[in-house]
């Protein structure tokens, strides 16, 4: 996967989740297609790391939020096991929220994106690796655990 097909998955998964109408059956395929090409897109993504450029500008997570709860209105919470290789059979439940979760990812990678745009192709790999590995990777992987799930069950 190349640098350019990288940015258009960060592109194309932003456009998507802040299109200003409900989201519609075809949106979730493309969902999850957007998902599968940022998961993709981590492992190929290579940077060599620069120092002294400005960070990106705070995003206001409570209006992305609510923008995503109007794009995936039918979207909530699920159930995630709070142990996953341990604690077999005896693991409790936690509580997930996909709207906080494709808001999150939206936020890093809005993020990526004025990197892209005002740093470097370069910063914007390193924060797109290091997000994925510290918070938005996380959230991906549960939204595509869900989304299966929502699918199954809908």
């Amino acid at each position: 996967m190349h640098l350019s097909e990288i940015h258009k998955a960060v592109v194309d998964f932003l456009d998507l989740i802040t299109r200003d109408r409900p989201a519609e059956d075809q949106d979730i395929e493309t969902l999850e297609d957007c998902l599968d090409r940022l998961a993709l897109g981590y492992r190929r993504a290579h940077y060599e790391f620069e120092d002294g450029h400005p960070d990106p500008p705070d995003v206001d997570y409570p209006a992305l939020r609510e923008r995503t709860i109007r794009r995936f209105p039918m979207f909530g919470y699920y159930n995630i096991p709070e142990f996953i290789t341990s604690k077999l059979m005896e693991s409790p439940l936690i509580t997930g929220d996909a709207i906080d979760d494709l808001t999150d990812i939206a936020r890093d990678l809005m993020d990526v994106r004025w990197c892209w745009e005002h740093t470097s192709p370069n910063d914007a790999m390193w924060h797109f690796r290091i997000g994925f590995e510290t918070h938005w990777g996380g959230h991906l992987r549960n939204l595509q655990w869900y989304i299966q799930g929502f699918k199954d069950e809908h």
